[in-house]
């Protein structure tokens, strides 16, 4: 998936959150779904460092390709550049 810009990026987010969610109670990360949540609603850049930390507890590949979850949140870790684009 290509992300280009900070809005694809945060609508992405808001299109699977519910997803997202699950890999954070998959991860046992749950208790920190309040702090996503403000993080999400105010478009902080700072939630990127949160999804890292999902990624990091990742099954292997083959189980993460066959999972759409899985992929969204490496798509937004590999693109999470575009949160820091200046504005032209």
């Amino acid at each position: 998936m290509t992300i280009q810009t900070s809005a694809q990026w945060w609508r992405l987010i808001e299109q699977n959150w519910d997803e997202l969610v699950g890999l954070f109670r998959r991860c046992g990360l749950a208790q920190d779904l309040e702090g996503m949540e403000r993080l999400k609603a105010r478009r902080d850049a700072r939630i990127a460092k949160r999804l890292l930390a999902v990624k990091r507890c990742a099954p292997e590949r083959r189980v993460r390709q066959q999972s759409r979850s899985w992929q969204i949140l490496f798509d937004l870790c590999a693109e999470q550049w575009v949160l820091y684009q200046r504005m032209r």
